[in-house]
């Protein structure tokens, strides 16, 4: 069944028009700037090299996607009123779109109504992901007038839907630019992955549209794997994909138990971005400020 309903022929259009990408939605999280390479940094390298010495060295690094490689250009609200803006600019000029603020404070709990319903973005319910976040986006607009016609919501949600697959809704991290440059032009023998708790967008569009395609040799994405970080399948795929073992793999992420905890239990090596300085890192897993200092972990950790 249709999360948000019966759709009219618009509707119908718009789910052929979308339905070969995968929309992109997610609470949007505030990042403070890098801190720079500090003593206590080194230190804890310096302990890492040792122990490498009786490890195995790293031949897959595994990088987590939003809030590690990019984050959203904006507020999901702004977003969201953004797109809703374009989608209404000529036809229904006249219909009261809902302020970015207001959207702001409604999504969070529509996602997670959603997301509790039919969990991993609809994967294993049979839900195309367009209609996992129409429901979404219905349940941040209830209420509204904007909700209550039909046509103009079907003309709204295809724009945001558009937006998010596009590199407009994201800014990449220049230290995600530099690691992935380095990793490819100095360490030819590292390969690199993206795991990441998101959907076939990422793949099809947005890491392609931001450049960052090119630096990955593959990537294992949620929606497609039926699975979700913090499940130790996702991480035991990408190490068997990339034909190394798990002690092989250095996952980085920026979420304490989906990448730290996820990874370590797994059996890899993992560090938890700490961009703002705000996380407690599981037990064995390093913090790290910026993903500067993954190439410098691994510079540290080598033979």
């Amino acid at each position: 069944a249709h999360p948000g309903g019966a759709r009219d022929s618009g509707a119908c259009r718009a789910v052929a028009m979308w339905r070969h990408l995968a929309p992109l939605a997610a609470v949007a999280v505030a990042f403070s700037p890098s801190r720079d390479y500090s003593r206590s940094a080194r230190t804890t390298f310096a302990r890492s090299a040792s122990v490498a010495e009786e490890a195995s060295p790293i031949k897959l690094l595994s990088l987590d996607c939003t809030g590690t490689l990019f984050t959203l250009s904006a507020s999901i609200g702004t977003l969201y009123h953004r797109g809703i803006t374009r989608g209404l600019a000529s036809e229904f000029d006249d219909v009261a779109i809902p302020s970015a603020a207001e959207i702001d404070a409604r999504f969070g709990a529509a996602f997670k109504q959603v997301e509790s319903r039919w969990p991993n973005f609809g994967a294993d319910d049979d839900i195309e992901a367009f209609a996992w976040f129409e429901a979404v986006a219905r349940a941040a607009l209830a209420g509204t007038p904007l909700a209550a016609d039909g046509a103009a919501f079907d003309a709204a949600f295809a724009a945001v839907w558009e937006l998010f697959a596009s590199a407009e809704a994201y800014a990449t991290f220049e230290d995600a630019r530099r690691l992935l440059a380095w990793a490819r032009s100095e360490r030819p023998g590292l390969q690199v992955c993206a795991i990441s708790n998101v959907h076939e967008v990422y793949r099809d569009a947005v890491l392609p549209r931001l450049g960052l395609a090119e630096y990955l040799d593959f990537g294992l994405y949620s929606r497609v794997e039926g699975v979700a970080k913090p499940d130790r399948a996702l991480f035991d795929r990408a190490a068997a994909r990339a034909g190394v073992d798990p002690s092989e793999v250095l996952h980085v992420g920026d979420h304490p138990i989906k990448d730290a905890a996820g990874a370590r239990d797994a059996g890899c090596r993992a560090l938890l971005l700490d961009r703002a300085g705000t996380l407690a890192p599981p037990d064995g897993v390093e913090s790290i400020s910026s993903l500067d200092d993954v190439r410098r972990w691994l510079e540290a950790s080598s033979p």
